[in-house]
């Protein structure tokens, strides 16, 4: 279910940006059924789905293995590495929620920053990490298919609760 999430998220996002022999391509070395099921397995990996209406509507997947973008260099940060939700589901109020799971956990973990790439030509989901805090940090490129696509950083600086002082 997960991977068929994934793939129609994709699709609807970005299929339109190259051919059809490079959508099926990538969709298959990304977000294929086994290499879903290795994801899940995988301790450094976090995944978060949304559910409603008995449907898996939107998912997360937070992952722990990649150095942060140059602009948080010595923050520990979090790779918010796919924040999805399915075509009929935009604007419905289910990713919020998860979102705010994903930061929460992050914040759990101690993390100081979530950073993420988004597509330089997607304002929507520009505007959603906007609203969540997320300010533009840097540039990179994101390899679809045969070509590299134009991405921005985007990074959140999270709180954390600072101690109580100590009485004498």
């Amino acid at each position: 279910a997960l991977a068929a999430l994934a793939r129609t998220s994709f699709v609807a996002a970005y299929g339109h940006l190259t051919d059809p022999d490079n959508l099926a391509a990538h969709l298959a070395r990304e977000y294929g059924d086994a290499i879903q099921a290795a994801q899940l397995a995988d301790p450094t990996i976090s995944v978060w789905v949304a559910e409603a209406e008995t449907v898996l509507c939107a998912f997360a997947q937070m992952r722990r293995r990649r150095p942060p973008p140059p602009a948080l260099h010595g923050r520990r940060g979090i790779e918010l590495w796919r924040f999805y939700c399915a075509p009929d589901w935009v604007g419905r109020g289910v990713a919020g929620p998860l979102m705010q799971r994903v930061l929460d956990a992050a914040r759990g973990e101690g993390a100081e920053a979530v950073w993420l790439s988004v597509y330089r030509h997607a304002p929507r989901a520009i505007a959603f990490y906007r609203k969540h805090g997320f300010e533009i940090v840097g540039e990179t490129t994101y390899r679809y298919g045969s070509k590299d696509f134009p991405d921005w950083w985007m990074a959140v600086e999270l709180c954390t609760p600072t101690p109580a002082p100590q009485r004498d």
